[in-house]
């Protein structure tokens, strides 16, 4: 995975993302909720791979509620991190299966290769983020990922004392 970091928003990613997926969710009887920061800060971040794994997650969460549902993606900021949950009211994953969610050819769908989750894992820690999971069976499941803030360098200027 070769990665071209660029200064990216990342509401603006997940916007773009919620356009594409829109009407495909309310096919599916799947309200999308967006709860992003206002001012969140750049982070550096390759566009093709952030929208792939967003893509994965809401493919994931959509297969989880297939009676219909809500899905919320949501954005935070502190002073050096992004915090990003993709969380819906699906059937959950059971305690028996969430710690072998992010390796590879791991699923439980009946079709599919069981790289979705492993690309995502992939293409976070690539990004120098985190990735966790909390869920419950029968309750719903939260991802959630920290990416850390883009700095642009700062050149102080230096300061000679005539005394």
């Amino acid at each position: 995975m070769t990665l071209e970091p660029r200064e990216e928003n990342l509401n603006a990613l997940i916007r773009e993302l919620a356009e594409f997926v829109g009407a495909e969710m309310e096919q599916s009887n799947i309200r999308l909720l967006l709860e992003l920061a206002e001012n969140l800060p750049p982070a550096l971040l390759d566009e093709r791979y952030i929208k792939q794994m967003l893509l994965n997650l809401v493919r994931n969460a959509q297969a989880a509620m297939s009676s219909g549902g809500l899905l919320t993606i949501s954005t935070m900021a502190s002073d050096s991190e992004i915090c990003l949950s993709v969380c819906d009211t699906g059937i959950g994953i059971s305690h028996e299966n969430i710690g072998k969610i992010f390796e590879p050819y791991f699923t439980t769908k009946d079709s599919g290769t069981g790289l979705g989750l492993t690309i995502v894992y992939k293409i976070v820690r690539e990004h120098r983020g985190e990735i966790s999971v909390d869920s419950r069976e029968g309750g719903g499941t939260c991802f959630e990922i920290t990416l850390p803030i883009y700095w642009k360098e700062q050149r102080l200027l230096s300061y000679k004392s005539s005394a």
